[in-house]
């Protein structure tokens, strides 16, 4: 009877001491992540100058909405340089291109600028000082008349690149999808892609028109990211617009 009741102490002893140095640990602190601008890892380039409609739609686009901003630090995000921005377009096909730099640049935080043009929203879900977010679906919202995307009116004749960075941050590997490229309500390129790595990447889009007059007569230049085939599921996607930056040639 005695041994029994000394081996009984002896076990409140052991966990007795096991609670204390589990108590005597230092708790681990728990550090904010480091926020760091991914690297832009694709071009793509769509010269539309002698495009013809590939699906033409007679519906005008109808509802469209903007929010106001609040006024705090943007990120800053990448940007191609003139030289490589004549690069890429060479490797996409248009040779002896001089990029004259940067004309104007369209973001959540400026959509117009007096005299050169704008960007107007369409449907985005949200938009904070740093990206806009749109979803993409296959179907485009056609019962509301809507197409989900940012859509650009110059008021000045010229050639000109839209440079839009853009993002799909869900993108499983491997992914297909397809960027639809408008010119008022007629598709004048389809540009099927895969992710195959997360990050930002450019898409390159050149036109030209004359001078508009009035400048509200100017053709909207827009484009549209989603699922590369009905098959696809989800029927839709979510992607971030950094910003576009426009440069003439």
């Amino acid at each position: 009877m005695r041994s029994r009741s000394l081996a009984l102490v002896i076990v409140m002893a052991l966990v007795l001491s096991a609670q204390i140095g589990q108590a005597q640990q230092p708790r681990q602190l728990q550090r904010r992540p480091i926020e760091r601008q991914p690297s832009v890892r694709k071009v793509m380039v769509a010269d539309i100058r002698t495009a013809t409609p590939l699906m033409a739609k007679a519906r005008a686009a109808g509802d469209t909405r903007a929010m106001v901003l609040p006024v705090e630090a943007a990120k800053v995000a990448p940007i191609l340089s003139a030289a490589q921005l004549k690069a890429m377009l060479a490797e996409g096909g248009l040779q002896n291109v001089s990029p004259a730099g940067e004309y104007v640049r369209f973001g959540p935080r400026q959509l117009s600028v007096d005299g050169k043009g704008y960007m107007m929203l369409q449907a985005p879900l949200w938009i904070d000082p740093s990206m806009i977010q749109f979803d993409g679906t296959l179907d485009e919202n056609q019962w509301l008349y809507i197409t989900s995307g940012p859509k650009i009116r110059l008021q000045e004749g010229g050639t000109f690149v839209l440079d839009y960075l853009f993002d799909i941050p869900a993108a499983d590997p491997g992914k297909a999808y397809r960027c639809d490229v408008v010119k008022d309500n007629d598709i004048l390129q389809q540009i099927n892609f895969t992710e195959d790595t997360p990050g930002p990447q450019h898409l390159l889009v050149v036109f030209q028109q004359a001078q508009p007059n009035p400048p509200t007569a100017a053709p909207l230049i827009s484009i549209r990211i989603h699922n590369a085939g009905p098959e696809a599921h989800p029927d839709w996607i979510r992607w971030y617009l950094y910003q576009v930056v426009v440069t003439k040639l």
